[in-house]
């Protein structure tokens, strides 16, 4: 490989592995938490749960995902012209209007939704406090990333998953319901968000006055992400919102268990090109340095690393189904393919979106979401009297590829940053890797025990990842 290519594929599994270890806690815990939450809750529960999830997600998304994300992009900015205060004070203080607003927002509807979706007022109450210390430690965790303070974010996420796995398990039985599990993800949060203010250094004066040039920059850069993400939302989560008002609970359990298995083993890791490139990104714009290869090296990086995961998603989702669900969630294992593929194509979307960032042009990002959602919702009223599990999700993932597609052909000046000849080597070379690797582990294992299932998922791994690491200066050059 050429000296500068490698340079960047030093830098960005640097970084990734500087926060891995937390993110492969997030995934090991997930194999705990998933079957905990179907042993003590009913079907209608766990419906319930995933609705109650989505609904703090769409919020989260309304008041502080777009938040968050403008901290992250400006904060490089406005450290150079030492106007860090003034910066945090203006974003302290609109987090605090947003949240307010919302809050009103939430209590005009809430009779509405607490009809619709069979969730008590009690659930959407903790909700409202549950934005909180969601805000906070989104804010928090932008700041680690700006500082790199990996291993303070690392003991932050085992902290919290620890106190969350306690907390439920010991008030299940007092709360055996949603509400329960809110509770703890309050307690859990509250405790790692006093615990990094206390670790790191926090001297940003968040009372200053409010700088309205900074306010619309932010509100021009924020505003349409809460369309997009809005958007977003809604085509990956309408369907269980449509099985709950029709009181079709198993359905709506099957897509949310689903999801969060998927989410749970795919996100952590897919999310984290993004997460730990975009800082770096924005520190090579603001400072007029050339990003075109290590963009194309990323998303290389990204299928070397991502597609195993997928496949074996594909390859073996019915048998993880019944390592970890019992047999009401069977047919979580034909949802779990499809998923993979949807969030596969979500993350790279992520990815290839970060140009409307770096240009602050989040406007086409909307209006190109806007458009795909109000077709997804034509079909979807076209379609809802048939509207089963496997309409839902091929809708969901026929909507992620055409989003993908549409943004790949925008063009923007000085971010035309990928080379596709190389992205379509790298994909179609890992994609025979793991068929081959599939192949060769059932010769190996054909019998289908859970001992053996665990080898299979070893040896499927290990083939993959050392055949590509043979190959990577073919399939990553």
């Amino acid at each position: 490989m050429e000296k500068k290519v490698l340079y960047n594929y030093r830098l960005i599994f640097k970084s990734l592995v500087q926060y891995l270890p937390a993110k492969v806690i997030v995934i090991l815990n997930s194999f705990l938490i998933i079957p905990l939450l179907t042993y003590f809750l009913d079907v209608r529960e766990v419906s319930i749960y995933v609705i109650s999830l989505q609904i703090l997600n769409i919020l989260c998304t309304c008041s502080s995902d777009w938040i968050s994300k403008a901290l992250l992009r400006f904060y490089e900015k406005y450290s150079i012209i030492n106007e860090q205060d003034t910066f945090m004070s203006t974003l302290f203080q609109l987090s605090l209007f947003v949240y307010l607003l919302l809050c009103v927002i939430l209590f005009i509807f809430h009779e509405s939704i607490e009809k619709n979706f069979a969730v008590t007022s009690a659930v959407l109450c903790l909700i409202g406090f549950l934005l909180i210390p969601c805000a906070v430690r989104q804010n928090l965790y932008q700041i680690l990333r700006i500082k790199n303070k990996y291993d303070l974010y690392t003991v932050s996420i085992i902290i919290y998953q620890l106190i969350f796995i306690v907390l439920f398990v010991s008030i299940a039985g007092i709360l055996p319901n949603a509400y329960g599990i809110v509770f703890a993800m309050i307690t859990a949060m509250t405790v790692i968000n006093i615990y990094i203010i206390k670790s790191l250094p926090f001297k940003h004066n968040l009372l200053k006055k409010i700088d309205f040039n900074i306010l619309k920059e932010i509100l021009k850069y924020g505003l349409p992400l809460i369309l997009t993400n809005a958007c977003y939302w809604f085509i990956l989560n309408i369907p269980k919102f449509i099985f709950q008002t029709k009181k079709m609970y198993i359905e709506s359990s099957v897509l949310g268990l689903g999801w969060t298995i998927v989410a749970n083993v795919i996100e952590p890791i897919a999310g984290l090109f993004i997460f730990v490139n975009f800082p770096i990104l924005v520190k090579y714009f603001e400072h007029n340095k050339n990003i075109k290869l290590y963009f194309t090296n990323i998303f290389q990086l990204y299928f070397y690393i991502i597609l195993p995961l997928v496949f074996c998603l594909c390859f073996y989702s019915q048998n993880i189904v019944e390592i970890i669900l019992p047999d009401t969630y069977k047919f979580v294992g034909l949802v779990l393919p499809v998923f993979a593929f949807i969030i596969f194509f979500h993350q790279l979307l992520k990815l290839i979106n970060i140009k409307y960032h770096l240009k602050n042009k989040t406007y086409i990002e909307t209006i190109l979401s806007l458009c795909i959602t109000l077709i997804t919702t034509i079909v979807i009223f076209c379609l809802i009297e048939i509207y089963s599990i496997k309409t839902a999700i091929y809708i969901m993932l026929i909507a992620e590829v055409v989003s993908f597609i549409i943004n790949i052909l925008i063009k923007l000046k000085n971010v035309d940053y990928l080379n596709y000849g190389k992205l379509l080597k790298t994909s179609l070379s890992l994609i025979c890797i793991c068929i081959i690797s599939y192949r060769l582990t059932n010769l190996i294992f054909y019998f289908d025990n859970i001992a053996a299932m665990l080898l299979k998922f070893i040896l499927y791994f290990v083939m993959c990842y050392f055949s590509g690491y043979c190959l990577r200066k073919y399939i990553l050059n």
